[in-house]
């Protein structure tokens, strides 16, 4: 059971700041950047190349690097302290052209840009993914009563990186697909559903009493959310992924509309509904499929499957139950999945219940700190 898309981290290439910028008031401040940016480059190709990746290690590098790279940036573009020397050209490995799906295929290539836009951009957007990778792997392994707080609080640091970028775009001329505005947008809106799955998820391990009617536009605000993604997003292992989080969350809506249904008398309708959500899980099944030649045999397909396997197992139980209900006392109609009575089109509008953070704001400049 994962939160969001499990994304491969971005790797990127050894350059030295000190030999495409030059201070003689702060030599200091670009030689400490060379080394914080080393331990950025060393932690993620470490990542790489771990089936358990220390995602911690890579947040607390660029924790340290950012202070730094945010310093030369603005005293570059003040031209008073800090000075362009030769050019400044990063490389990185996209990370929206090669997933975790896709790690034991031949990657592509850094894609290597002359602009210090470009490791902006690519720094901040390495931190909310390893945000999105931490968030699943303590919902996989922390205790029962942390995990849902720990994992929302690192999507919630992931969305407030994301809306940074989406209000702080990179300038930069032709730049590559995943700094573009859509894309970001994608990511931040795919993050807003994860913070709504991660509320299904719970409702189902712990057999939640919340209200129905509420945990139904719940669902349906995360499908609402992961279909803008899909529409935004390019990457085709991501959209698979979207499409199987679009099933589950259908499912539990309709799962919960059933739940609604059956405590207002309407037992008919609500065995229609677990019906149509046993069939939105069985279209997860084909997307899991769909990838599974993208993947190590010893991986989890689509990290919804432990979840789908879950929330299949309460369906079936309730469906059992109302149509006894229905066989001994209500002897109502039941609707077929694909009926009107049943359409997406009359569903209610999806509800918010935890909100975008405010975004990032960027640490203030080390020197007017006094720390060189």
């Amino acid at each position: 059971m994962i939160a969001t898309f499990p994304f491969a981290l971005p790797t990127t290439g050894a350059i030295s700041l000190t030999s495409s910028f030059s201070s003689e008031r702060n030599h200091q401040l670009l030689v400490n950047a060379d080394a914080t940016r080393s331990r950025v480059r060393d932690s993620l190709k470490r990542a790489k190349r771990a089936d358990d990746p220390n995602v911690l290690e890579v947040i607390k590098a660029l924790d340290d690097y950012l202070p730094l790279l945010f310093t030369i940036i603005s005293e570059v573009e003040d031209g008073e302290v800090i000075e362009y020397q030769t050019e400044f050209a990063p490389s990185w490995r996209l990370p929206l052209k090669t997933s975790r799906f896709q790690a034991h295929l031949i990657e592509p290539p850094k894609v290597e840009l002359a602009s210090i836009e470009y490791e902006r951009g690519m720094a901040i957007l390495t931190y909310a993914l390893a945000c999105c990778v931490h968030s699943n792997a303590v919902l996989k392994s922390s205790s029962a009563e942390t995990r849902w707080k720990q994992t929302t609080a690192a999507l919630t640091q992931a969305a407030a990186m994301l809306r940074y970028l989406e209000n702080n775009p990179c300038r930069i001329e032709n730049g590559p697909m995943d700094l573009q505005p859509s894309t970001i947008n994608g990511l931040l809106s795919m993050v807003h559903g994860s913070l709504h799955l991660i509320i299904l998820f719970k409702t189902v391990e712990e057999d939640s009493k919340t209200s129905p009617s509420l945990m139904s536009r719940v669902a349906i605000f995360a499908v609402e959310k992961f279909r803008t993604a899909s529409n935004q997003l390019v990457s085709s292992p991501v959209n698979t992924w979207l499409q199987g989080a679009q099933a589950y969350c259908v499912a539990s809506a309709h799962r919960f509309m059933a739940i609604d249904s059956a405590n207002s008398g309407k037992v008919g309708l609500a065995i229609g509904h677990l019906k149509a959500a046993t069939m939105a899980l069985g279209s997860l099944k084909g997307k899991k499929h769909k990838i599974s030649s993208l993947l190590p045999k010893d991986k989890d397909v689509e990290g919804l499957s432990e979840g789908a396997t879950k929330l299949s197992r309460t369906i079936e139980e309730q469906l059992h139950s109302y149509q006894a209900e229905n066989k001994r006392l209500a002897f109502q109609a039941v609707p077929e999945p694909n009926s009107p009575q049943l359409s997406q089109n009359i569903w209610p509008s999806g509800r918010e219940v935890t909100a975008l953070p405010k975004p990032w704001s960027p640490p203030s400049s080390v020197i007017h700190n006094s720390i060189f």
